[in-house]
């Protein structure tokens, strides 16, 4: 399913009716998202797409209902299921059954509780759940693409506990005819992290176990800890030495995962050990 063009021109209308009380600086933004997103759709470039229409939550604006439903199909074509599924719901939940998309949100979430199920048949890495909230991204002190500080809003997801091992990964690369990568000079340990992986690989690997790669703020926000965030130097404490491998006490090579203390939600290795993708490149 491509998005009409006249359904977006209808949220635009909304949009600017709903916001006449609003920042017009934020207005114009969410009209720029939103010519954005449907550009985006229309080329079925759906993680585009997601990435600039929810920079729409993160303005001082009020959406139409309307939103909730062309947020909720934008996560389906990423195969964001648990998250389209709330958008879905809240759409139907705020509109009811005279709501202009109600058979189709109730299609999609038929098609979600079969994709779910699917996707259940496959083991998969121990997962935490992250519950949404606000929190300042960046540093001020840091590089120059980590400035400068600036609020984020997140939605509620889930992420691995551990980081992706050489085992996991084997059985990726035997089930799809993939070659491993390059063998680091302490040789591949199945309980290690893998490493020398690209983007690619990384993107690859997560849709073939039915996931996705976060996004950067998703990432941060959960190695800061989320909603239970103490504000520590690292991942998990002020003291390096115990959440973090790195170049003092890891005899330059990886570690087993899960060997330091987890963080304040239950992830580990967010600090140290080896560096990780994120969904934007």
């Amino acid at each position: 399913m491509i998005l009409n063009k006249c359904h977006f021109f209808f949220i635009l209308l909304v949009f600017s009716f709903l916001l006449s009380k609003s920042q017009s600086s934020d207005i114009r933004k969410a009209e720029k998202y939103l010519m954005q997103t449907m550009s985006y759709i229309e080329e079925e470039n759906f993680e585009k797409a997601k990435y600039t229409f929810r920079k729409i939550e993160n303005l001082n604006v009020e959406p139409p209902n309307i939103f909730y439903y062309y947020m909720g199909f934008i996560l389906y074509e990423t195969t964001d299921y648990n998250i389209s599924e709330e958008y879905l719901k809240k759409y139907i939940k705020i509109d009811g059954k005279n709501g202009l998309h109600y058979s189709e949100a109730k299609k999609y979430l038929k098609q979600i509780k079969i994709r779910k199920k699917e996707m259940n048949r496959k083991v998969k890495p121990e997962m935490v759940f992250v519950k949404g909230g606000s929190f300042y991204m960046g540093s001020n002190s840091g590089r120059e693409n980590e400035k400068p500080v600036h609020k984020v809003k997140i939605e509620s997801f889930y992420i691995d506990k551990y980081e992706l091992t050489v085992g996991e990964y084997k059985k990726f690369c035997k089930e799809t005819s993939r070659a491993l990568p390059t063998e680091p000079r302490y040789g591949w340990k199945d309980n290690y992290p893998i490493v020398n992986v690209s983007w690619n690989d990384a993107k690859a690997y997560a849709e073939w176990i039915g996931k996705r790669l976060p996004t950067e703020a998703e990432w941060e926000y959960a190695a800061r800890g989320g909603p239970k965030s103490e504000s520590f130097d690292f991942s998990g404490s002020s003291n390096i030495y115990d959440v973090a491998w790195y170049n003092e006490n890891s005899n330059n090579k990886m570690s087993r995962i899960g060997k330091k203390l987890p963080n304040e939600i239950g992830i580990c290795d967010m600090s140290g050990n080896v560096w990780e993708w994120c969904e934007e490149t």
